[in-house]
């Protein structure tokens, strides 16, 4: 006696699904399985799984899926979930997947903008350090507020142009970098199906280079302003002047040759202070690598002086007394306020935190015998091919140590690194 369930295997399956020999209708054929469910084979639209079933006093056919992206594993686990809504729930399967489909069309249609972005963002964070993500998220928040709340799938050019223009000239930098963000934001709304198959992307430059000049028209990039590396001695005997932890964390930034955001995410966690090497981990790098920092004396004496709770002057009640905790709790601006305070550069302008990082590397490769690499390996720059570093991977991490020594000393000695007689450093 035949079964009634199951009557169909995996080979079975798979013979059926070769193209029909037999000539003249029917066109399609059906083997069932049972219990309702059959193997489609139609020799225009290809093979797939249905699922009869009555519901109502009327007959109906729930498609299960195409064959062989479903399997017949899959097909009856589709089946028994079918079954199981029209007997134990009296819903109607087709029904329900209709709702669904509807609810998410509607979902798609209203998805905004600023759910889009996040969602990409978090998409490619892994990919990126935190001042990365946290840059985009940054820009969409205070610059795409007119783009925000509209829904992705109504995006045109003139609602980007209108994003775009009012900062295009004042905030050139950031709003090229906004056109670029907004491009890849709505290329992945267009590959998640949040917008309509085809629709060209409004953030092209293509097109709006036709409205907008081009960013090296309009603006001149110029670099974070800093001291001349001859007055950095003077510089440093005021920033030991002043109280507070912004000015220790100024000095011990200018001593590292660290980025601001690094010095003020450092952790106790990532010193070692026997070993004399503060390790960056790679989420908090710029180049998403691990980065190891060679301490001079001077430094590990700014560590030192540091409570082990974690120093702060802002809210030291939000900083947990744990060894991972902040050495640094500063604001956002605390060793900006104390770089503007030192004096200005040749033209006039402010000196900035993130300049003392130019007057190092100035330093370093002017008036030291240090290799180029070395010295761009202590800022964390990332150079040569990448067939070059593959081979090389080593982060001279002695050399540096020599070259952050000498640093040290020549930060030390404000009467002798301003004027013109430079202090001879040794390679």
């Amino acid at each position: 006696m035949a079964r009634e369930t199951e009557r169909l295997n995996a080979a079975k399956v798979a013979s059926l699904a070769k193209s029909p020999e037999w000539e003249g209708p029917p066109r399609r054929r059906m083997y069932a399985d049972g219990n309702g469910l059959y193997f489609l084979v139609d020799r225009k639209s290809g093979r797939s799984w249905i699922l009869r079933y009555r519901l109502g006093g009327a007959q109906h056919a729930y498609g299960l899926g195409p064959y062989p992206l479903v399997s017949l594993a899959d097909a009856r686990q589709r089946a028994t979930t079918a079954r199981r809504q029209v007997r134990l729930e009296g819903v109607d399967p087709i029904a329900t997947r209709a709702n669904e489909r509807a609810t998410t069309a509607l979902a798609t249609k209203t998805r905004t903008f600023a759910e889009t972005a996040a969602e990409y963002i978090n998409a490619h964070r892994a990919k990126w350090s935190v001042k990365h993500a946290s840059g985009y998220e940054s820009l969409i928040e205070r610059h795409a507020v007119a783009l925000n709340p509209l829904p992705v799938a109504a995006i045109d050019r003139a609602s980007v142009i209108a994003t775009l223009e009012p900062i295009w000239h004042a905030k050139t930098e950031s709003a090229s970098r906004l056109q670029r963000l907004v491009k890849a934001v709505l290329d992945f709304a267009a590959v998640r199906g949040y917008r309509p198959e085809g629709l060209p992307n409004p953030a092209d430059w293509a097109a709006l280079k036709h409205v907008l000049p081009a960013p090296g028209d309009i603006s001149v990039k110029r670099g974070h302003t800093a001291l001349d590396y001859r007055e950095i001695g003077e510089a440093m005997a005021k920033v030991r002047e002043l109280p507070g932890t912004p000015a220790r964390a100024l000095e011990f930034m200018t001593l590292t040759a660290a980025r601001t955001g690094e010095v003020r995410g450092m952790t106790w966690g990532e010193l070692d202070i026997g070993a004399k090497v503060w390790t960056i981990p790679a989420a908090r790098m710029k180049a998403g690598k691990e980065h190891r920092v060679p301490l001079s004396d001077r430094a590990l004496e700014l560590l030192r002086g540091m409570a082990r709770h974690s120093g702060a002057v802002y809210d030291p009640i939000t900083v947990a007394v744990t060894p991972d905790a902040l050495v640094f709790n500063i604001g956002m601006n605390a060793m900006l306020d104390v770089a503007k305070g030192l004096g200005t550069d040749k033209a006039g302008r402010a000196i900035t935190a993130h300049g003392f990082r130019s007057t190092f590397s100035t330093w370093a490769h002017e008036s030291t015998g240090y290799a180029p690499e070395v010295v761009e390996a202590a800022l964390a720059h990332v150079t040569g091919s990448a067939v070059a570093r593959a081979y090389n991977r080593g982060d001279a991490l002695d050399k540096r140590g020599r070259l952050m020594a000498d640093w040290a000393t020549y930060c030390g000695r404000p009467g002798e690194t301003g004027g013109a007689k430079v202090v001879p450093i040794r390679a």
